[in-house]
């Protein structure tokens, strides 16, 4: 039963086309991340990239693009907001005000610039998330979708991948570690030489893991 709701859920939820018709806006937001001691991500629903930087700050471009040429669509553009904040150390970016269901057709395409030494928490709703050159700690998930992670060999000590519906793979060290099932299936390996943990989880879907 649980197995035949979540298959359901990701039919429902998955609705990122393959190519969008019209750019309905787009905004930038730069962020200093002095004296910031990890970054807090969290995005619904899109295509998202996260890239290590050697600069410092945060760099966020956001492009909302509407995948059918409605009125509905373009007035939900114009409601999802940018929200951050920094607490303790943390910098929390996150985007809000996302219409429900199936969002009008809205989808969004965001890639963000990180200081590649900064912990990295990252979450996406449903969607595609991609996050590369990270040196520190990265935490990553997604419902719905794919998670894809490139990073230096040099620099991590393990993976952790847990997928619920899906499969887990993993590039190191020129070996490929896999592990996929109906249920949850979790993929561990501590052989790296460097000093940051990697968690990778994903409800429904894939996660690739590639170690360079």
């Amino acid at each position: 039963m649980r197995k035949s709701i979540l298959i359901l859920a990701a039919a429902l939820l998955w609705t990122i086309p393959a190519a969008a018709d019209e750019t309905v806006r787009t905004f930038s937001k730069q962020l200093p991340t002095t004296g910031i001691e990890k970054v807090d991500l969290d995005f619904p629903v899109g295509e998202i990239a996260v890239d290590a930087g050697d600069s410092p700050g945060l760099q966020l471009d956001v492009r909302l693009e509407c995948h059918r040429d409605s009125d509905s669509c373009r007035e939900a553009a114009q409601k999802v907001r940018l929200v951050y904040s920094t607490d303790d150390g943390k910098l929390h970016v996150e985007i809000k005000s996302w219409p429900k269901l199936s969002g009008h057709g809205l989808e969004a395409h965001v890639h963000v610039r990180v200081p590649r030494d900064l912990p990295l928490d990252a979450d996406l709703g449903v969607g595609e998330m991609r996050l590369a050159g990270f040196t520190g700690d990265v935490k990553a998930n997604v419902g719905v979708g794919e998670l894809i992670l490139t990073l230096p060999a040099s620099a991590v000590s393990s993976v952790h991948a847990d997928t619920g519906i899906g499969e887990a793979n993993l590039r190191a060290g020129g070996h490929h570690y896999e592990s996929a099932g109906l249920f949850t299936k979790e993929l561990r390996w501590s052989k790296g030489t460097g000093t940051s943990k990697i968690s990778a989880d994903c409800g429904v879907g894939e996660i690739n893991v590639r170690l360079e």
